[in-house]
C-alpha cells in the first residue's frame, strides 16, 4: 500500500489553495491517504510521517511565497518523493506559457535547493491586478479553473 502524502502549499490569493484542494481530491478519490496543510497558517509540519510531499506555492513578481520556499529548502525532504506545483498569474493571460513557468519558477528553485522532483506543473493563478481565468460569479470566492490540477492529481497517484 502506498504511503501517506502531504500536500503543503502557500497561497495569498487562494488560487494555490484551490489547486491544492483539487489535487488532494483527485488523490483521495483514488484511495490515497492525504493531509493538506496551508503553510502560511500552520506551524512546523513533521515530515517524518509522509512518504511523499507535494509542495505548492503562489508566484508573485517571480518569487515564491516564503513558507513554501522554506519547505523546499528543508533537509527533511531528503529521501521523500517530491512533486512541485505553482499557481502563476502569468498564465492567466496565456495558459500556453506553462512550460516557461515550470522552467522559471519550479526548475530554477528545485535546482537551487537540490530538490529532485518526480513531477512538476504550473497552473493558472491570479495576476496582481486581480485578473484570472474565472469560472463562476465575480463574487468573493474568485474561483480558478482546477481541471488541470485535478488531472495532475490523478497522474500523481501513479508515481507517489
Amino acid at each position: 500500500m502506498p504511503g501517506r502524502i502531504l500536500i503543503a502549499y502557500a497561497s495569498r490569493t487562494n488560487a494555490t489553495a484551490q489547486h491544492a484542494g483539487a489535487i488532494a481530491g483527485s488523490l483521495r478519490g483514488l484511495g490515497r491517504e492525504i493531509d493538506i496543510v496551508d503553510l502560511r497558517k500552520s506551524g512546523k509540519t513533521d515530515l517524518r510521517d509522509y512518504d511523499s510531499i507535494v509542495v505548492g506555492s503562489g508566484v508573485r513578481f517571480g518569487r515564491w511565497y516564503g513558507p513554501a520556499k522554506k519547505l523546499l529548502k528543508s533537509k527533511a525532504l531528503a529521501g521523500k518523493k517530491i512533486a512541485i506545483f505553482v499557481a502563476c498569474g502569468m498564465l492567466a493571460d496565456d495558459p500556453k506559457k506553462s512550460g516557461e513557468a515550470v522552467k522559471n519558477y519550479i526548475d530554477f528553485f528545485a535546482e537551487k535547493y537540490g530538490v529532485k522532483a518526480i513531477s512538476t506543473r504550473a497552473f493558472v493563478g491570479f495576476m496582481p491586478d486581480g485578473k484570472s481565468i474565472k469560472l463562476g460569479s465575480a463574487s468573493g470566492s474568485r474561483p480558478v479553473d482546477t481541471a488541470r490540477s485535478e488531472v495532475w492529481g490523478r497522474e500523481l497517484a501513479e508515481v507517489l
